[in-house]
């Protein structure tokens, strides 16, 4: 199967959840209460039938209300919003304990909850997640500029107040000094605009050179078949350390089409954060079910919680990690990244600590263990999928 064909079938299974998640909110247009079912036949006694469970509407209506009804189906924003994550957030395991015990309708549902929250996080993320900026680039030019500045003024005000006083030879003195501040300072942004101009070019064809050395270390670390002598010998003159362990043992043409993914990532290195960003929605969807797993080895003696009941609670939990980022990222512009991530290992185990408190209805000490033994593990979990992340970033890029 090609990368294009995979690609392919993973935005089809996003869409068809999506779509799934949507369709069953449907609802509105002209029920015919009293008339038969379209589905089954049957006599209908409200706006489901009870035969078949198919909602009685009729869906030719203006485009927009049906994309109306589409928002609101994938949202769900009515009162089970303000019903569910506010609690979420402050109250960590109150939602989870009382949607197990029964209590679903006031709640958003928890499939949906974490595409709610996984969209907006995304979504913040490409908004303000590069919120840093760095004016090192322009700080000797701007301060250059700021300083003539300052002396222009000066230098003008001083001349006006000689011109007021009556010393013209003073004033005729200091109009010599603008005239040969107003040339000095041409001829300083000339230089500095030049000196630009020549680190741009220096680094131009540094990252040229770079990048052609790579090319070839790394075709002569993989494909040592298609690389001639000489360049052999320049790689290993040039010291070059690339180990592809394993790769020896990889046919040739498997080879080159490493080779020709990674030269594309060396001419453009942006292309590989650009396809892993692609492929992390669809990793963080599959590690919903192996949080779970881990929940249920944990707790692999309780017959009073099934798989669905951990699935519950992974997918809270990924909900919560989801909206705890988003507020971060935002707050990240005035806090600082330091204090971001101080709040959120914090307030992230708080949150996994009183899961184990109210959900499971583990003792304090107990519910410590659990959440530092769930760390570990989770984090281990983490670290394998940002490899596998990392390799289909190479894969598709």
């Amino acid at each position: 199967m090609t990368g294009d064909a995979l690609e392919e079938a993973a935005n089809a299974a996003q869409t068809a959840v999506t779509a799934d998640a949507v369709g069953s909110e449907l609802k509105g247009g002209r029920s015919r209460v009293g008339e038969h079912c379209a589905n089954c036949g049957a006599p209908l006694e409200g706006p489901y039938c009870f035969a078949c469970g198919q909602y009685d509407d009729d869906l030719r209506r203006p485009i927009w209300a049906l994309a109306g009804e589409v928002i609101e189906g994938l949202f769900a924003l009515d009162g089970r919003v303000l019903n569910t994550i506010p609690p979420l957030m402050w109250r960590p395991g109150h939602v989870t304990t009382r949607y197990l015990a029964g209590e679903r309708a006031r709640f958003v549902a928890p499939f949906r909850l974490y595409l709610i929250a996984s969209l907006i996080f995304f979504v913040m993320l490409a908004l303000f997640g590069d919120f840093s900026l760095n004016p090192a680039d322009r700080m000797n030019t701007e301060q250059a500029q700021a300083e003539f500045d300052q002396a222009a003024q000066e230098l003008s005000e001083a001349r006006e107040r000689a011109e007021e006083s009556g010393n013209a030879e003073e004033a005729a003195g200091i109009a010599v000094a603008e005239r040969m501040l107003i040339s000095t300072r041409a001829a300083t942004e000339r230089a500095m605009a030049d000196s630009e101009t020549q680190l741009e070019t220096a680094e131009k064809i540094g990252n040229t050179m770079t990048r052609e050395t790579w090319k070839r270390d790394v075709r002569a670390a993989l494909t040592p078949e298609d690389v001639s002598e000489s360049e052999l010998q320049e790689a290993e003159e040039n010291g070059a350390d690339l180990n592809f362990s394993g790769a020896e043992s990889m046919p040739l043409e498997q080879r080159r089409w490493l080779v020709t993914r990674i030269n594309r990532i060396i001419d453009d290195p942006s292309r590989l954060g650009d396809a892993m960003e692609r492929w992390a929605p669809r990793l963080l969807f599959v590690l919903l079910p192996v949080y779970a797993l881990i929940l249920a080895g944990m707790h692999f003696w309780r017959r009073d919680f099934v798989f669905y009941d951990h699935l519950v609670v992974s997918l809270h939990a990924h909900a919560f990690f989801f909206l705890l980022m988003t507020g971060l990222i935002i707050a990240g512009i005035g806090l600082g990244g330091f204090l971001t991530t101080t709040i959120f290992i914090i307030w992230s185990n708080f949150y996994i600590y009183r899961m184990h408190r109210r959900v499971y209805r583990h003792g304090r000490l107990t519910s410590m263990l659990r959440t530092l033994v769930l760390d570990f593990v989770y984090m281990i979990v983490l670290t394998l999928s940002l490899v596998i992340l990392f390799f289909l970033g190479v894969a598709f890029v």
